[in-house]
């Protein structure tokens, strides 16, 4: 949750196949969930619900190195167990077939996308914007986006050279006052102190 009194902007569906542009990560399987094929999803949406529904279609890439194409998957099943999602894919009905998916990626089709609310943005959309303080001054260019138990945090590479940390800036529109899509820009204000307690 972000911190009282900071308004979040919201970030979901992180990742892009590099693969196939036009999928999106929205999970990864975990350990199986008894003997009947049934799997621990982590999901990387705030949608899973919709994105994990019986009869979703969704594209499996195995996990192991050269695991090959993705393939269509159907979600036969999907369940919550307290805070956990348990989900069976078609065709898996044993430990031994749960197993084998273990550690694999789960996309779905971007055109999928379901609308978001003013100020919410995809992952995707802000990778490779270009952060500027208020002054004009460019802090570097988004590379990743860190979810923590405070809120979403983003990875801002300055670009200076091998091996420069990125800065953390935190996702609050208190901070992140400004983002233009259009522009390919993010405006930031930033709090005294903050980007050397946060590198």
């Amino acid at each position: 949750m972000p911190r009282r009194g900071r308004r979040p902007h919201r970030f979901t569906e992180p990742v892009v196949s590099e693969r196939e542009k036009s999928r999106i990560l929205v999970g990864v399987i975990g350990k199986p969930r008894g003997n009947r094929g049934e799997v621990y999803v982590e999901p990387l949406t705030d949608f899973p619900d919709r994105r994990f529904a019986q009869a979703a279609e969704l594209y499996f890439e195995p996990g192991m190195p050269g695991g090959g194409e993705p393939r269509r998957v159907v979600v036969e099943q999907s369940r919550w167990i307290g805070d956990r999602l348990v989900i069976r894919l078609a065709g898996s009905d044993s430990i031994d077939g749960a197993e084998a998916l273990r550690g694999a990626k789960l996309y779905a089709d971007a055109a999928d996308e379901p609308s978001l609310d003013k100020g919410s943005y995809f992952h995707r959309q802000l990778e490779g914007l270009t952060v500027v303080t208020e002054d004009g001054r460019r802090l570097g260019t988004v590379t990743g986006l860190l979810r923590t138990a405070a809120g979403d945090i983003l990875e801002v590479s300055p670009g200076e050279g091998p091996g420069e940390d990125p800065y953390l800036v935190p996702a609050v529109e208190e901070i992140c006052y400004d983002v233009e899509l259009s522009e390919g820009v993010i405006r930031v204000r930033l709090p005294e102190g903050l980007l050397e307690i946060n590198r």
